[in-house]
């Protein structure tokens, strides 16, 4: 999902907010997709990283996500279309 369909000035104060606790209540959960890694849910948070890194390169590098194991993808991905967050 792209960052336009979130409000620029909410995904501003969630990056500041997220560099100041070093995350989100609710990360981002990722799914490996060959070498690089794909955002299945919580896309908002995604984003919110992303300008969080650039207003704060050092601090915002790393975020804590959680990151799906192949063994386990289509029963979390089920799990969140039944809770509606993907």
């Amino acid at each position: 999902m792209p960052a336009c369909h979130f409000d620029p000035n909410e995904l501003e104060i969630a990056g500041e907010l997220s560099l100041a606790i070093g995350g989100f209540c609710s990360p981002p959960v990722l799914a490996q997709d060959g070498d690089n890694y794909k955002v299945v849910s919580d896309h908002f948070q995604f984003h919110a990283a992303v300008l969080a890194r650039k207003l704060n390169p050092r601090a915002g590098e790393n975020i804590p996500a959680i990151v799906l194991e192949a063994e386990n993808q289509s029963a979390v991905l089920a799990q969140l279309k039944i809770l509606k967050v993907a």
